[in-house]
């Protein structure tokens, strides 16, 4: 009798594992910028969920950052097991996203009454 629940228990953890790697690579922000139809900054291959947590630098990381700025230009996109980070090589281009596009990155919440008053 075991002989025969032996592949039943296996397709079933197969299954299993199947369904939990679809939910998790759902759940990245490349897929979620793929539904939203946008697209991240360019930068490093990432690996599944640790990202390029192995490709960060320990020490010396202005030298790592400029030389990802030359590869894939003023703003580079990393993650760190999850953890989102854009990296801005230029004055321009932290000028252009913290200056003039504020309001649409900032992600805090417009304190209506507080400022009305």
């Amino acid at each position: 009798m075991d002989n025969i629940e032996a592949p039943y228990v296996f397709a079933g953890a197969l299954a299993i594992a199947a369904s939990v790697y679809v939910y998790l690579s759902s759940r990245t922000n490349e897929a979620k910028a793929k539904h939203l139809g946008a697209r991240l900054a360019p930068g490093p291959k990432r690996m599944f969920l640790i990202g390029n947590l192995f490709d960060f630098p320990k020490n010396r990381w202005y030298e790592t950052f400029t030389s990802w700025g030359k590869q894939y230009g003023d703003v580079v996109y990393i993650s760190l097991a999850g953890i989102p980070m854009v990296i801005l090589n230029s004055l321009e281009a932290a000028e252009e996203l913290a200056g003039k596009r504020a309001a649409v990155y900032s992600g805090r919440p417009y304190a209506r009454m507080g400022l009305d008053l």
